[in-house]
């Protein structure tokens, strides 16, 4: 299993793993029973630390992603429907904090990642802002 880690992220390795495999998981790419690989087995292909890759196999678990099998291993677990939408929510909301922050490290004023996410108001009378095609359109 190929995973794309660095150590230059400010994302902490026990992260990258985790937010990984979750997506392979949403994407299809690994499906419900299938075995992970052992923890050491991850670790020494990656070059990572063992306890950086138990700590992602254990929050996947937390979060029902995947769970303990019979060998002290981890396996796929089967999601609703409904619990891969929320994932994948959480999955895009992730992905829109951490692109925050990187344009924000990279030369953008400042500015909460939260804010990447709320609607935009005018200063003068603190009304929404409507998207350019619809004010084409009025």
């Amino acid at each position: 299993m190929l995973l794309n880690l660095s150590d230059h992220s400010p994302e902490p390795l026990r992260s990258q793993i985790a937010r990984q495999l979750r997506s392979k998981v949403l994407r299809g790419d690994l499906v419900t029973g299938n075995a992970l690989p052992p923890v050491h087995v991850l670790a020494r292909a990656h070059r990572v630390p063992a306890l950086a890759a138990a700590q992602a196999y254990e929050a996947l678990a937390r979060e029902g992603v995947v769970e303990p099998d019979e060998r002290g291993g981890y396996r796929v677990a089967g999601l609703s429907t409904g619990r891969l939408r929320e994932l994948a929510q959480q999955r895009l909301l992730d992905d829109l904090h951490a692109q925050a922050r990187r344009s924000r490290s990279s030369s953008s004023p400042a500015t909460s990642s939260a804010d990447c996410c709320r609607p935009r108001t005018s200063p003068a009378r603190g009304t929404r802002s409507r998207p350019a095609a619809s004010r084409r359109a009025s």
